[in-house]
């Protein structure tokens, strides 16, 4: 790349022992490069051959950036890292071992031109092996393309009653998000939420202080491998726990200043967690998790009613064990391969 460029995008890739997956990351990328793009890639002392695998694409492509910390940071920090590393107007967060559909690329760079704070596009959902499981909408099915003013509260209450999902509209998946730069950087207090596992979504709400457009791209232009999350080395009931205390820490410091706000904030993450969910959380669980977990499900604004209901059905442990295997059963026998050339 020469010196001189103007860059307008840096795809930002934290990462940390995923040396099986980066290599298939890195190639979708570089297959995909159009002037004015760089890749940086900021590794977390990565234990595994992660750093022989990117530098062997390094090598091979002057737009990647690799740089290897000597320690762990953790995803929070590993993030800011990235982002502070990038030379982009533009920034796109992916994981290390989700991969872009093709054409992604240049309808990004496209699309920034329009000059809107951040993008937000749908994902495909997909097995370990990159089969096809199924598309998944981040708002509900009636809303095409449409731009929400976050600075606005009567927007910001309509963008959040029309989420289908905290994982896109709560920026929980980082691979969907493009944001500018600039407004990052704007951002003071970004260590805030650190530890939390969702700083960046603290920082990206944080652009809401002032004017914020974010454009809502229907299309889906990433592929999400199931299978994989790192969060949930600690079991399900701390892996659910990571996303009430992350977002309420982050709504209640942002929006103390309106309850109305706040309430469909984690109406959201409720959605994400309807009594079904709960309830085989209940039922997998021990009774200390359950304990643990049960006054960070009254904060994020379960009833008592509710949570009392879900106990009841969770008591029927070997019915949800049976679920857990049907639905893996489903998802592996209707998967299908996707071409991506």
């Amino acid at each position: 790349m020469e010196q001189d460029q103007t860059i307008k995008l840096s795809i930002c890739m934290p990462t940390y022992n995923f040396g099986n997956y980066i290599g298939e990351a890195l190639t979708c990328i570089i297959d995909q490069l159009v002037s004015g793009v760089e890749i940086v890639v900021l590794d977390g002392a990565s234990t595994d051959n992660t750093q022989e695998i990117v530098s062997q694409y390094k090598n091979k492509c002057e737009s990647l950036i690799y740089y290897r910390q000597d320690f762990k940071g953790g995803i929070d920090k590993d993030i800011a890292g990235v982002v502070a590393l990038a030379r982009g107007d533009y920034c796109w967060l992916l994981s290390s071992d989700d991969l872009i559909y093709p054409g992604a690329i240049q309808r990004i760079v496209s699309e920034i031109e329009s000059g809107y704070d951040i993008y937000l596009c749908n994902r495909i959902e997909c097995d370990i092996n990159m089969k096809y499981i199924r598309e998944l909408l981040w708002f509900k099915n009636s809303v095409e393309e449409k731009i929400f003013n976050l600075h606005d509260e009567n927007d910001l209450l309509n963008y959040f009653r029309l989420s289908s999902s905290m994982l896109g509209t709560l920026f929980s998946y980082m691979s969907s998000i493009i944001f500018k730069k600039k407004r990052w950087d704007e951002v003071t207090d970004k260590e805030f939420a650190f530890g939390t596992c969702y700083a960046h979504a603290y920082v990206l709400f944080s652009f809401a202080q002032s004017s914020c457009l974010l454009k809502y791209i229907r299309d889906p232009l990433v592929l999400c491998r199931f299978g994989n999350d790192s969060f949930g080395n600690n079991g399900n009931v701390k892996r659910v726990a990571i996303d009430f205390d992350g977002y309420n820490k982050i709504s209640e410091k942002l929006f103390s200043h309106n309850s109305r706000i706040i309430e469909l904030f984690k109406t959201v993450v409720r959605k994400h967690y309807p009594f079904y969910k709960i309830s085989k959380i209940k039922a997998l669980s021990t009774n200390d998790e359950w304990q643990e977990l049960r006054p960070k499900l009254l904060r994020i604004g379960y009833t008592p009613l509710y949570i009392s209901l879900c106990e009841i059905i969770g008591k029927f442990k070997n019915i949800f064990l049976y679920l857990v295997q049907l639905k893996r059963f489903k998802e592996n026998y209707f998967s299908k391969n996707i071409p991506l050339a």
